[in-house]
């Protein structure tokens, strides 16, 4: 019948020798699944398949019969209780094959592309049924489920399809990596104004490796390829940035516009009226129009000594079109001619018009004058509403005896406090006139102080122009609040904004930062203020460091004014920085010596501690996982990682192991900052080192006997050396045939220990005639299954012969040389004689050419006692008779000598006729046996291949790595054959049938068709049969 089994988790099963297994009955992980008569030709398996498990199918057959096949080497099944064939058995596989995924189609885009871009991943249907759902890193990606998905971001997607039937179908992968596009601005931005023949820098930040380009209204700029462009003309300036990925940015524009200014005096050239005598004072009205499109301020006057200009009160604006008067002032402290020019600065553009002014003074000067044509108390900036008045001075002189008849001034300014206005000064005496500035409204003032004397000569007034500014000093920023995008902490570690200032108030203002390592400004720098003028703006670079994880709002205080009222502007800037620590729980792990039939994989338990600041906000993902190499495997899979631990397993497989100690690295790739976790394994792997010593640890051992009589015994050893470090526990042995014991220290409840060695011995008691023949199998169950077979063989013989066959042979020399006349003789020898025999009759025909060789006298040999030799001439030759005869030992029975006829030399073959050379049952007989002789009875068939003719015919074989050769040496033509059978007595293969020549021949056979084992050559002609045993491992 048939036994049938089924394992899924590669266990090799092989059914133990005696034992009878129940349907159902598990055997580690194979499991019985039904016995079937001899005459069933198939078998259906129930067993509901699970998605890529291979399942594994033997079939054995089995017996109960004694053996009865014909051979000299019967199969081992011929001994009592069930018997399984081991060596031969039916095994397929089956396996519910997940299929073929299908292929993603790019339609020939780039899987490498810049921040912005996207890629459509498509196949071209999904099959009835299926359910597909898109992947991104193993993980499914929300809503993904149609033929195709638009991927924007990187990572390894693959479309997978789920059948009816529960399996899924993966796509092929195809990985898909996303540049960063840089980030690219202009310094300043928006829209700037740029007045005729000036220029303007614009500064884009500066990285390593990064390619610039500007361009003006849409154009490259020839040459203009740093990150920094002088622009000189008007027009859309942007730049055009790529990275070191290749990624290109287009900043927003800056637009240029060059402003005409165009302004309009009516007059250019001042000539005031000569000054005589106490004549001190002269004043010129001109007009000035803005013909611009644009307003224009008149921001101040640049005043030569002598010279000034009156009204208006500077700063002052003109619309466009707008006129206003302009009274300029010639007032001389001393005689003389003076031709200079009064500036006056227009802004935007800093443009200035030049007014040229003459004027002469001549006579005496006047009695009172003072150092300084033109007093100007400066700026009062208010301070927390309130604007302090400011108290000055000026200083007159008398040239001579006067009296100071009054004093003027205009408001704001007023004397001091208590100041008279009217007294006497004599020649060369000095007054000091306090002066208070008390402004109340925000603007620039111009005034005069009018100081009315007589003297013996004049009587005139000194008039000195005061100046004075009350402003309320501001600076107003484009943006209070500025909020921040979350910085990494490893691509992203700080953030720039621009932010505008604009000075308010009417004089120059400086600003300086407070110290803030987290809020800087970065450009312009101050060093250590930066100051604004009047009416003016700047823009400055803030930069945002944050060097905490907690979400702040961060306060950037400007500080501005001077020491007397120092006030501040606070920019507040909101952001936070998240970071994240990942780290493995063991770097390096070191598996104990593994052992390969035994482990199938083992494991390590490991875990990632994942911890983010702020708690969850960093964004950690597991972007991939490697392994250096086949063996091992890790459970993680990329996807999201939340703050906390989470375990995994790295898996080691031994029987992908090579022997001896291996290492490896599991990589793991986090993100953000693409950070490399790794763990270092180290695994040895070992093996069972088990085997026969006889057979030099071969697993297989032939133990031949020879020809035992029955009714004796014979004793053989065979050594099974454990080279291992394990100790072994051996399976009990099936039932053995009668006629063999077998004993081994190792067997149940002994165990085999590690490095030793111990003998089986094995004792065969033939019961009747026959081969002998059977395979032991020692199974290890412990520490993993392993298998030694040991196979007997040998004959079992009887004292009397009986059908037997006997080995002797008679062997006649083919070539004789010699010339005509000489005396040869030819030696007729028997060997194989390995006890004394007797024979009633042996007729030997000797065939031969009578005309080259004449016999003239037959002489018994040595190896002949007793018994009668005839000769006779026969016409082909000569008959040689032996009859009641005995032959003791191998040797020469019987010499021809003779003469050599024909005058010529020659060399010449006697060739015997095989045809006519018999062996049968009416020529040789069997006599009677003496005691320690062999009795050779009537009718004893001793089988034609006992005579050899002529040389012996030789059998050798020569093994290599990839065939094995048969060399033949076949000394008659004959029909014959080869054949090759395993130790069940099976044929294995039929190398030849057919006619041989004499001559050599040559046969090959691969082994890779063999089975490893041990086989047997048989060579059978009608007169000679050869065997030879080999094993192929």
């Amino acid at each position: 019948g048939y036994l049938i089994v089924r394992d899924s988790s590669g266990q090799e099963f092989l059914p133990e020798q005696g034992r009878i297994y129940r349907d159902g009955e598990r055997i580690g992980s194979t499991i019985i699944l039904t016995h079937l008569p001899s005459t069933a030709t198939s078998y259906t398996d129930p067993v509901v398949l699970t998605c890529g498990v291979t399942y594994s199918y033997r079939v054995f057959a089995f017996r109960f019969a004694q053996d009865d096949e014909y051979g000299a080497y019967p199969p081992p099944q011929s001994t009592r209780g069930r018997q399984y064939n081991t060596s031969v058995f039916g095994a397929v596989t089956a396996l519910k094959q997940v299929e073929p995924g299908p292929s993603l189609q790019t339609n020939g885009s780039p899987t490498t592309f810049c921040d912005g871009g996207s890629i459509t991943l498509s196949v071209p249907s999904i099959p009835p049924g299926y359910a597909a759902q898109w992947l991104r890193n193993g993980a499914a990606i929300n809503g993904a489920t149609s033929t195709a998905y638009r991927a924007t971001t990187s990572g390894e997607y693959r479309l997978r399809l789920q059948r009816p039937d529960g399996c899924f179908v993966l796509s092929d992968s195809v990985v898909i990596t996303v540049h960063p596009t840089p980030t690219a601005t202009i310094f300043p931005r928006s829209r700037v104004e740029l007045c005729q023949d000036s220029s303007l820098l614009l500064q884009s930040p500066f990285i390593e490796g990064w390619r610039y380009q500007w361009y003006r209204d849409g154009t490259p700029i020839n040459g203009a390829t740093s990150a920094a462009y002088l622009a000189t003309a008007a027009g859309s300036y942007t730049v055009e940035i790529t990275n070191e990925f290749g990624c290109l940015a287009r900043s927003e524009p800056t637009t240029i516009e060059v402003i005409r200014l165009q302004l309009e005096l009516s007059q250019r050239q001042v000539q005031f009226p000569p000054l005589s005598g106490c004549e001190s004072v002269r004043e010129f009205t001109l007009t000035v129009r803005n013909q611009s499109s644009f307003p224009v301020e008149l921001r101040r006057a640049f005043e030569p000594q002598h010279f000034f200009l009156v009204t208006p009160s500077l700063p002052v604006q003109l619309q466009p079109g707008e006129e206003r008067s302009i009274t300029l002032r010639f007032a001389p402290t001393v005689t003389g001619t003076w031709n200079d020019s009064i500036g006056i600065e227009v802004q935007p553009c800093g443009l200035i018009g030049w007014i040229a002014v003459q004027g002469s003074k001549s006579g005496a000067a006047g009695a009172l004058s003072t150092q300084t044509a033109l007093k100007d108390v400066g700026v009062v900036a208010r301070c927390n509403g309130v604007a302090t008045p400011r108290v000055d001075s000026l200083v007159i002189t008398a040239s001579g005896d006067l009296t100071v008849e009054s004093i003027r001034i205009g408001a704001p300014f007023r004397l001091g406090s208590g100041f008279p206005s009217t007294f006497p000064m004599r020649a060369g005496q000095s007054q000091t006139i306090p002066i208070e500035f008390a402004p109340s409204l925000d603007r620039p003032y111009a005034t005069d102080i009018t100081i009315a004397y007589t003297s013996a000569q004049c009587h005139d007034s000194l008039i000195i122009p005061l100046r004075g500014t009350l402003t309320t000093p501001f600076i107003a920023l484009s943006a209070h609040d500025i909020t921040f995008p979350t910085l990494d902490s490893c691509s992203a570690i700080f953030a720039d904004t621009i932010i505008t200032l604009y000075n308010t108030s009417l004089a120059p203002i400086e600003i300086e930062q407070l110290g803030d390592e987290q809020v800087q400004i970065v450009q312009p720098t101050p060093s250590p203020t930066l100051t604004i003028l009047p009416k003016d703006s700047l823009q400055l670079r803030i930069r945002y460091s944050p060097n905490g994880y907690t979400p702040t709002a961060q306060r950037l205080t400007i500080l501005f004014g001077d020491q007397r009222c120092t006030q501040s502007e606070v920019l507040v800037v909101r952001g936070m920085r998240v970071g994240s620590t990942v780290t493995v729980s063991i770097a390096t792990i070191s598996f104990t010596p593994l052992l390969r039939c035994r482990d199938t994989t083992v494991s390590s338990s490991l875990w990632l501690d994942v911890a983010s600041i702020p708690s969850n906000t960093a964004g950690v993902s597991i972007a991939s996982i490697s392994s250096t190499t086949e063996w091992l495997q890790s459970s993680l899979v990329p996807g999201m990682l939340s703050d906390g631990r989470h375990p995994f397993t790295i898996t080691v497989d031994p029987r992908r192991l090579p022997l001896g100690q291996s290492t490896a690295t599991l990589s793991i790739r986090i993100e953000p900052c693409n950070r490399i976790l790794t763990v270092g394994v180290t695994a040895t792997a070992e093996d069972l080192e088990l085997g026969f010593a006889e057979a030099a640890l071969s697993d297989t051992l032939i133990v031949n006997v020879g020809d035992v009589p029955i009714g004796s015994s014979v004793t053989r050893t065979a050594t099974v050396t454990n080279s291992s470090a394990y100790s072994l526990r051996f399976a009990s042995l099936g039932q053995l045939p009668s006629w063999l014991e077998l004993s081994a220290p190792f067997l149940p409840p002994n165990m085999l220990a590690a490095q030793t060695s111990q003998q089986a011995t094995i004792r065969i008691t033939p019961q009747q005639e026959g081969a002998i023949a059977d395979t032991v199998v020692f199974d290890v169950l412990d520490p993993c299954p392993r298998r030694l077979i040991l196979i007997v063989t040998g004959r079992a013989i009887r004292e009397n012969v009986g059908p037997a066959p006997i080995a002797l042979g008679v062997i006649i020399p083919e070539t004789i040389t010699a010339s005509p006349g000489d005396q040869v003789r030819f030696s007729i020898r028997i060997e194989g004689v390995t006890r004394p025999v007797v024979t009633s009759r042996l007729d030997l025909p000797i065939l031969f050419d009578r005309s080259l060789f004449a016999v003239e006298q037959l002489v018994p040999g040595t190896a002949l006692q007793d018994g009668t030799l005839t000769g006779t001439s026969s016409p082909d030759g000569y008959r040689l008779l032996i009859t009641n005869a005995a032959v003791n030992q191998s040797g020469p029975i019987a010499y021809l000598d003779g003469r050599v006829l024909l005058g010529a030399v020659r060399e010449t073959a006697l060739l015997p006729d095989s045809a006519r050379i018999v062996t049968s049952d009416s020529i040789i007989t069997i006599a009677t046996v003496q005691p320690g002789w062999l009795r050779l009875e009537d009718r004893c068939n001793l089988d034609s291949r006992l005579i050899r003719l002529g040389s012996t015919t030789q059998l050798m074989l020569q093994k290599d790595d990839s065939q094995l050769t048969i060399l033949l040496d076949q000394v008659m033509s004959a029909d014959a054959q080869i054949s090759l059978f395993d130790v069940s007595g099976r044929v294995v293969q039929s190398i030849f049938r057919g006619h041989l020549s004499r001559g050599q021949h040559v046969f090959t056979i691969p082994l890779a068709r063999l089975p490893q084992g041990a086989f047997l050559l048989l060579y059978s002609s009608q007169d000679i049969t050869r065997s030879m045993l080999f094993v192929n491992n």
